[in-house]
C-alpha cells in the first residue's frame, strides 16, 4: 500500500462551531478533553476538524464507523512509557500534524510513520532554539533551521518518543528515514517511515 498522505485546509472543511464542537460523537474522551481545554475558538474548531477527518480516514481504512476507531497511546520505543505515538490496535499506522489552518495526515498499513508540518517562520524566531535543535557537529543556515526541525519532529513521532527525546540527540544517520514534502508556499513539512519491529 505504501504511505498515503493528505493535506487538509481546516478552514475550508465546512461546519460551524457546533458541528465541530468538543462534544462531537465521533471523538473519544481524550480528544474531547483536549479540545475543551483549548481556549481559542479557532484552535478548538481546527483541532476537532482535524480529528474528525482523521477518524473518517482511519474508519475507511479499517471498514468501521469513525466513532468506532480506538486510538490509545503506544509505549514509547525509547522510554517504554505510554507517551508514545497514538496507535490504532490492529493498524493502520498513522500520524497527524497541525499548524494554523493546515493539517497533514499520513497512513501506512506496514510502516510506522511520523509527519510534521509547520507554517514558515522568520529565521530570527528559530535562532534561540538552535542549541536545542542541532546535534554535535551539525550545522544549518538560518533558513535551514525550520526544515531541520520538521525532519526531526517527524522522525521522533515515528519512533514514538515525540518531544520527550531532545531533538539535539537525533543525528543525521537517523534522518535517512525522513523525506521532505512538497507543500504549498508558506508550509514546510517532512515524513518519516520506519519499519515495524525496529528498535529506534
Amino acid at each position: 500500500m505504501g504511505t498515503l498522505m493528505w493535506l487538509v485546509d481546516l478552514d475550508a472543511e465546512g461546519g460551524d462551531e457546533a458541528a465541530a464542537s468538543a462534544a462531537h460523537p465521533w471523538l473519544d474522551e481524550a480528544e474531547r478533553a483536549r479540545a475543551a481545554a483549548l481556549t481559542e475558538a479557532d484552535d478548538r474548531r481546527r483541532y476537532v476538524q482535524a480529528h474528525l477527518v482523521l477518524r473518517r480516514l482511519l474508519g475507511e481504512a479499517r471498514g468501521v464507523l469513525p466513532a468506532e476507531v480506538r486510538i490509545p497511546r503506544s509505549p514509547c520505543l525509547a522510554c517504554g512509557d505510554l507517551h508514545g505515538r497514538p496507535v490504532v490496535p490492529g493498524g493502520p499506522h498513522f500520524s497527524l500534524s497541525r499548524s494554523g489552518r493546515w493539517a497533514a495526515i499520513a497512513i501506512d498499513e506496514d510502516a510506522r510513520v511520523g509527519i510534521d508540518i509547520e507554517i514558515a517562520q522568520a529565521a530570527s524566531r528559530l535562532e534561540p532554539l538552535r542549541s536545542e535543535l542541532l546535534s554535535d557537529g551539525e550545522t544549518a543556515g538560518p533558513d535551514g533551521l525550520l526544515r531541520l526541525w520538521v525532519r526531526k519532529e517527524a522522525y521522533l513521532k515515528a519512533t514514538g518518543a515525540g518531544l520527550t527525546r531532545p531533538m539535539s540527540t537525533v543525528g543525521a544517520d537517523e534522518l535517512r528515514a525522513v523525506v521532505d514534502l512538497e507543500l504549498p508556499d508558506g508550509l514546510v513539512g517532512a515524513l518519516a517511515t520506519l519499519p515495524t519491529g525496529t528498535g529506534r
